[in-house]
């Protein structure tokens, strides 16, 4: 490195002492810029003949290469070179689809005001039709409850657990008649709620085991009433309460919200569970013990993001498992493996055509894919050659 600085110094004062001859002299500023150069040049080439910085391009080149035939396997005869030149009439044009991911769990993209809340549906589907939806702002106390007439029939085990029912166009809790709403005037009127809060802040909700269920059956009704981009004008994020009193109460047996309630608020303490109001009320209180700790908070946010991807991720596995049942059936693939092959967004139909090119290792190639450090599927040799046996038959 002394020897490169040196021939560095030693060129350009060469070319400096031939351009003052001229009149041409660059300048005391332009010759240390031109030294510099030379030396971070010389510095840049030793580096890139270390041991380390060999064994990153080789890396690299592998990598390129294992992307290079991934995107010749899902594109078939389409995507090797002078296809156009063949005479054969048989080309494989078909696509495999590019390989697609579980959503990874991220926090808001920014701090947001507390407000709690939970909904009752017709049933346990994550498409099911919200019945009840209720809200508590944390710092004002502000709430929100609403009652919905659901375009699907409401579940009997739904009914019994919520008391909700519907007769005659009418809806009924617990036997008294309540007010409710179309699902587009209640959502329009939650939107509203949260919009004219005290905070200025985006708001994020907080709720008990939303992250499964509430907020995937609330997304679900904002998408069929075309109300995403005015919801996420207002929340920037959710708070799974069910992960947090884990952490502030580990020793706890159970983390159901009436049995946590119970035990953190007394014995004696009461509320009428499955009605909606009444779960955002007790959750605050929940929520508001002095072992809750606001870094246990922050680590149960998550983004409105993820359950964006967690819908798109479960329709992709809804389209796609059905295809991959005969391999379940066949004990092929386990109930587990086919759902992730689901997600990925392959269907029986795909490892059948990836297996038709380029057998088993078209398979190990299309399964183990790797983009960003995340594997598609498996890189499982038992489970390519249970796969290769099935198709071989």
């Amino acid at each position: 490195m002394q020897d490169g600085k040196k021939e560095a110094v030693a060129v350009h004062m060469i070319v400096c002492q031939v351009h003052e001859k001229i009149g041409l002299s660059p300048g005391k500023f332009t010759r240390c810029r031109l030294i510099i150069n030379d030396i971070i040049k010389a510095k840049n080439k030793a580096i890139a003949r270390t041991r380390e910085a060999r064994k990153r391009r080789l890396k690299l080149k592998l990598e390129r290469g294992k992307k290079s035939s991934s995107a010749e396997l899902r594109e078939g005869t389409t995507y090797q070179p002078g296809i156009d030149l063949s005479e054969s009439d048989a080309v494989d044009v078909e696509a495999i689809p590019p390989p697609c991911y579980p959503p990874v769990e991220k926090p808001p993209l920014a701090k947001g005001a507390y407000v709690y809340f939970d909904l009752e549906a017709t049933g346990l589907e994550r498409d099911s039709h919200i019945t009840q939806i209720a809200a508590l702002d944390e710092e004002s106390d502000e709430c929100f409850c609403s009652y919905i007439i659901p375009k699907k029939p409401i579940s009997f085990q739904a009914s019994r657990v919520t008391g909700l029912r519907i007769k005659e166009n009418t809806m009924y809790h617990n036997g008294m008649p309540v007010p409710a709403e179309s699902i587009h005037e209640v959502l329009r009127g939650f939107i509203s709620f949260l919009d004219n809060l005290p905070s200025d802040q985006q708001k994020i909700l907080v709720g008990h085991n939303i992250k499964s269920y509430d907020c995937l059956v609330l997304m679900h009704a904002l998408r069929s009433c075309g109300m995403v981009d005015d919801f996420h004008q207002q929340v920037i994020g959710y708070m799974e309460t069910r992960k947090l009193f884990r952490l502030s109460f580990p020793s706890q047996k159970s983390f159901s919200q009436i049995n946590l309630s119970r035990a953190l608020l007394g014995e004696n303490f009461t509320y009428a569970a499955h009605d909606a109001m009444e779960d955002v009320r007790t959750l605050k209180k929940l929520v508001l013990l002095p072992s809750v700790s606001s870094s246990d908070k922050e680590l149960c946010e998550f983004s409105t993001t993820y359950i964006t991807e967690s819908i798109n991720h479960n329709t992709r596995v809804k389209a796609n498992l059905p295809t991959l049942q005969v391999l379940i059936n066949q004990k092929v693939l386990t109930a587990a493996m086919a759902r992730k092959i689901a997600g990925s967004n392959l269907t029986f139909h795909h490892l059948e055509v990836v297996f038709r090119r380029n057998g088993q290792e078209g398979l190990l190639t299309l399964l183990s894919e790797t983009v960003s450090g995340r594997v598609r599927v498996s890189k499982s040799k038992k489970l390519i050659t249970s796969l290769c046996d099935y198709f071989s038959k």
